[in-house]
């Protein structure tokens, strides 16, 4: 049973990347005045600020391809998340 459960987080937290670039690439397209700045403040009460700058770095830098990025974080977080919870029915 713990190897299930460290397989399960090992698998969400590899959906986490590819969500963040789905958040940035869904918040580019709303009509949300600095919504990406709001995203990642909230991020700043469950991580640390040091990591808090990275991801706001990166999603800065991804954001103009927002096109790919869409169908990228949409395809990636469904597939990993799909994984994990595969990973708990066994």
């Amino acid at each position: 049973m713990p190897l299930a459960i460290a397989g399960i987080a090992y698998y969400l937290l590899l959906s986490l990347f590819p969500a963040l670039a789905l958040l940035g690439a869904v918040l580019s397209y709303l009509p949300v005045q600095d919504g990406l700045q709001e995203a990642t403040s909230l991020l700043g009460y469950v991580i640390p600020p040091q990591v808090v700058t990275l991801i706001e770095e990166l999603l800065r830098q991804i954001t103009p391809h927002r096109g790919a990025l869409l169908s990228f974080g949409l395809i990636t977080t469904l597939w990993r998340a799909s994984v994990a919870f595969n990973l708990n029915n066994s």
